[in-house]
């Protein structure tokens, strides 16, 4: 995170925010979203993830998702499902953690996904509103929350402490680790993803809702 405010992404980054909307009056609006999502994940990857609590370093918030959802904001569902994947492909093919991303990832491609749809349906085909969107924030933070839940209870604690050597059930106890691990950090991530999203719709709400409109 200090890395990238103190070197030359921060400039480039600052760059491409100030001269993207120029960029619309050149293309189509397919090229445009596409362009635009490309920007966006130039500039996420620079940010990375941030982890929120030092001693369970998994538990990290991924930025990834802006562009994800902005794409499907931008186009569809089906083609946010699409840049999901491909975000999850880039994310094992260039910064593979191990035991933390096999074992992780799928939890977060499943989650994200149940974020991503709860806002697409709330928004659906309609006219992109900020009402709408908040809506679909609030709820598919909800759904967020409670996938991460199970998927942790049936799904992550047992493969760590099989593959990781990291009995959960032992070392914090499986509802201490739920209660308050678990259920506040996916809240505060679903909140501090969508915020930024909605912060990145707002100040491109006429590109986005133009391309929405010339495309569904």
């Amino acid at each position: 995170m200090v890395g990238f405010f103190t070197s030359p992404w921060r400039e480039e980054t600052g760059l491409l925010i100030c001269q993207v909307e120029d960029l619309f009056h050149e293309q189509d609006a397919s090229v445009n979203g596409y362009r635009l999502i490309g920007g966006h994940f130039v500039c996420i990857n620079g940010i990375s993830t941030i982890p929120i609590n030092t001693w369970c370093n998994f538990l990290k918030i991924d930025f990834s998702f802006v562009p994800v959802l902005i794409g499907a904001l931008m186009l569809d569902l089906k083609s946010g499902y699409a840049i999901l994947i491909l975000r999850s492909l880039l994310k094992v093919l260039l910064n593979n953690s191990g035991v933390n991303d096999y074992i992780g990832l799928p939890m977060n491609i499943v989650a994200m996904g149940v974020l991503l749809t709860v806002i697409m349906l709330m928004v659906g085909h309609r006219e992109l509103t900020v009402k709408r969107f908040i809506a679909g924030s609030i709820l598919g933070t909800v759904g967020l929350t409670l996938a991460m839940v199970i998927l942790n209870y049936v799904y992550a604690v047992p493969l760590y402490a099989m593959f990781a050597n990291f009995d959960i059930k032992a070392t914090i106890g499986l509802g201490t680790y739920l209660l308050w691990m678990v259920i506040p950090f996916n809240l505060i991530e679903g909140i501090i993803l969508t915020a930024v999203a909605g912060l990145v719709f707002v100040a491109l709400r006429r590109v986005i809702t133009n391309t929405h409109s010339q495309l569904n």
